[in-house]
């Protein structure tokens, strides 16, 4: 599929055809598998994704080395940090992973700031990127404050649930103590509270979420 296509059907928002036809020149289409790291924390921002399919996960890496789940990347949608690190040029402060097999749109950084003084569509779709990833962000940090970690579980589940476009979770429980600034033990415990509740069904490596969590 060619890249004017790609951009058409996947991000509709790019009004003007100079905007569509220097993209088209200047990207990259790249591919990456399930697990890749995409981009590492402290590593120069070479490009900027714009997502085609599949889900990429963003990060933040704690000097101890543990990770903190922000939020997930979707088709149609880029970084709002990425964005932010280029247009400061700054070194990446998150760690992305993809989180199923994925392609995007590399777009070097060098044209970010050119596009944003010239195309007025490529400055709403900053703009609305970063409103949606503040957003996320604000209920994430919501979440951290205020929620119980039964209900951080619940919210962490149902968001990989809708990013990744399926009920079976592939994931430990080590993983979910990590992101959530847990413990395995803890997970655990109210991960088989939530099964005796009817929310989800526990196997190896994955959890099977259950209608009722959704109610």
């Amino acid at each position: 599929m060619l890249i004017e296509e790609v951009l058409k059907r996947r991000f509709p928002a790019f009004a003007e055809d100079g905007l569509i036809a220097e993209i088209a020149e200047k990207a990259q289409l790249r591919t990456c598998n399930a697990g890749d790291v995409i981009i590492e924390p402290g590593s120069t921002i070479r490009f900027v994704p714009l997502i085609v399919f599949g889900s990429i996960k963003i990060m933040r890496v704690e000097p101890n080395g543990s990770e903190v789940y922000l939020y997930h990347l979707g088709m149609g949608q880029t970084c709002a940090l990425s964005l932010t690190c280029c247009m400061g040029h700054k070194a990446s402060e998150v760690k992305a992973v993809a989180e199923e097999d994925c392609e995007f749109l590399a777009l070097p950084v060098n044209l970010i700031e050119d596009w944003a003084g010239r195309f007025r569509s490529w400055n709403v779709f900053m703009l609305n990127t970063y409103q949606a990833r503040f957003d996320e962000l604000l209920q994430t940090l919501d979440s951290i404050a205020f929620s119980k970690l039964d209900q951080r579980i619940a919210d962490y589940l149902k968001k990989q649930s809708v990013a990744l476009k399926t009920k079976r979770i592939e994931t430990t429980h080590q993983q979910i103590a990590v992101e959530l600034g847990s413990t395995r033990e803890a997970v655990s415990r109210l991960l088989k509270q939530m099964e005796n509740k009817g929310l989800v069904v526990l196997g190896r490596n994955a959890i099977e979420l259950q209608p009722l969590l959704f109610a």
